[in-house]
Formats: C-alpha cells, structure tokens, sequence
C-alpha cells in the first residue's frame, strides 16, 4: 500500500483515508465503522470513476441504507440497497 505508485495516484486525504481502513480492521467502534466504510464508499467511488467504462449513477453516501442489524432488514430494503450501491 505504501509502494510509491500506488500512493501517487492518490490526493494525500483519500489515501489516508484508505490507510485508516486497513489499520482498523475489525477492531473499531461503531462510529470507527462508519467513517470507515464512508472511507470505502469514496475510494471505491474514485476507482469507478477513473477507471471505470461509465461513470456510476449514485455518488453520494448515504448511512441511512445501512441496517442496523440482520434481523431489520427485509428484502425489498436489501434489493433497493443492492441497487443504490451498485458500480
């Protein structure tokens, strides 16, 4: 992850954002959890962007599709958030 190119093809922000993912791991409060995957969300973002056939439709996290547990969530909400989420 530190190797020189890959580190250069990023802005100092989204690639410290990337470093916080991997050094917390699973070991993160549940606000931890959050930034973590609003971190993913932009690096994944970045990656569909720029090296993706098309731009995604949908650029915009949004916390509100996350479950709060396995057991809330039907499947009509897990569809619509498979289809929200998708690159």
């Amino acid at each position: 992850m530190h190797e020189h190119t890959f580190r250069s093809l990023f802005n100092s922000t989204l690639f410290n954002e990337l470093n916080l993912i991997r050094k917390t791991g699973n070991r993160v409060s549940e606000q931890d959890a959050l930034a973590s995957l609003k971190y993913l969300f932009r690096f994944l973002r970045f990656l569909a962007i720029y090296y993706g056939k098309k731009t995604p439709e949908t650029q915009v996290f949004d916390d509100a599709l996350i479950p709060t547990s396995l057991s809330n969530t039907s499947d009509t909400q897990q569809q619509q958030a498979n289809k929200h989420y998708r690159i």
